[in-house]
């Protein structure tokens, strides 16, 4: 992947998603909208899948805020994020125990979304997708 100082970051925006194309940057980095804490502001998840469409596979957007579980990690996968960016998690652990609570913390998350690969039945990143997110009965070991 390439680096993050050759990272544009936007505010969730599929029209500001269509720009970047143009301007030769390596990777988008999808974060909060303006005001998201405004009642009825669009979420950074709820974007997501926008920014994907408008980038159709040209380059690999990251999902940049609201990640807080294992979960969340899954989900941003399934809805074409290339991965996340974590912060606050780590940020919470270092102020707790220094490097050791910052490397805890992401085992935590780490072992969350395995946990929760294991539950969908996903067996690999690869087989995660949208589906095992809104149509349980497809989801692996369930029964129709």
């Amino acid at each position: 992947m390439p680096s993050p100082s050759k990272a544009a970051w936007r505010k969730g925006s599929p029209k500001l998603a269509r720009i970047e194309l143009v301007t030769r940057i390596d990777v988008l980095a999808s974060g909060p909208v303006k005001c998201r804490q405004l009642d009825g502001a669009v979420a950074t998840l709820d974007a997501l899948p926008a920014v994907v469409r408008a980038v159709n596979g040209r380059m690999p957007v990251l999902l940049d805020g609201g990640v807080r579980r294992g979960s969340d990690v899954f989900k941003a996968i399934a809805l074409g994020a290339a991965g996340v960016l974590v912060g606050r998690s780590t940020l919470y652990g270092a102020v707790a125990a220094g490097e050791e609570g910052a490397q805890r913390a992401l085992a935590i998350l780490r072992d969350e979304f395995t946990r929760t690969m294991q539950l969908s039945g996903a067996c690999s990143v690869a087989d995660i997708h949208a589906r095992l997110l809104f149509e349980p009965a497809l989801r692996a070991h369930s029964t129709p």
